[in-house]
């Protein structure tokens, strides 16, 4: 919400007691909304984040493909791993489901395409982190022989100050069905690289889709920028060796060119 800020200050100033979680960024902006004041009943969590993208987009595409007032809710990130997706729930209870291949809208932003500006040099992404703790992905979770499933979706808690400390103790590390496994010995940028620097790349696609944009709808731009006027669609047959690999990337270069 546009005024949550200011929703936080006011339960703070009546002691309640407030966990406000968000991106880094967001967190910086709740301290400088704040002055700065020390309150003693604020809890900060900042998020390890692979850049924001536009929300004015989002909404473009939704209504789209589903037409805002059909939707209920929708999920970007599931539980059952680190897959990427934006799932829709219609008020009918259907669930459409779409991955980073299968959603336009995932796709560029995997793509880092259609991020905020300032996200491609965040000077948020780094160290000391801003919360009193942060979370996100391990993404070295196997080359640390985590055991199964941990391997695959395992998350990072990391504890940053006596506030981190606390709510660590008094709360996160209860959680039932957890596998926690103290990992205070290792590099932490290690862990993800995100910990201390922007994770998303600027490339030549950016402006071209911008470009694109002034005069074409997010389905339009976003095709024309990454295929032109031009589209070529290939189906290939892939077996698990380097023969057809090579077979696949060579045909590749060759319609490229």
């Amino acid at each position: 919400q546009r005024d949550c800020y200011a929703q936080v200050k006011k339960l703070l100033n009546n002691n309640k007691t407030v966990l406000y979680t968000g991106t880094p960024c967001q967190i910086a902006g709740l301290k400088s909304f704040l002055r700065n004041k020390d309150y003693s009943n604020l809890y900060t969590a900042d998020l390890l984040c692979h850049g924001i993208p536009s929300y004015k987009l989002l909404r473009e595409y939704l209504e789209t493909h589903y037409g805002m007032s059909n939707i209920s809710e929708i999920c970007m990130r599931k539980k059952n791993g680190w897959s990427s997706c934006l799932d829709v729930t219609l008020k009918d209870d259907t669930v459409k489901e779409n991955n980073g291949q299968s959603s336009m809208y995932m796709h560029a932003f995997l793509k880092d395409i259609i991020l905020r500006e300032s996200c491609y040099g965040c000077k948020f992404a780094s160290l000391p982190r801003y919360g009193d703790i942060t979370i996100g992905d391990c993404w070295n979770a196997r080359k640390l022989k985590f055991q199964e499933p941990f391997n695959k979706k395992s998350s990072i808690v990391l504890i940053n100050n006596d506030k981190g400390h606390m709510l660590w103790d008094s709360s996160l590390c209860n959680i039932p069905a957890v596998c926690i496994q103290d990992i205070s010995s290792i590099d932490i940028k290690f862990l993800n690289p995100n910990i201390y620097k922007p994770n998303s790349k600027r490339t030549h696609y950016v402006d071209t889709f911008w470009e694109n944009y002034k005069t074409m709808n997010f389905t339009e731009s976003y095709l024309k920028t990454l295929w032109g006027d031009n589209p070529v669609g290939l189906l290939l047959y892939a077996s698990d060796n380097y023969g057809s690999c090579a077979t696949n990337l060579a045909l590749y270069m060759a319609v490229e060119k």
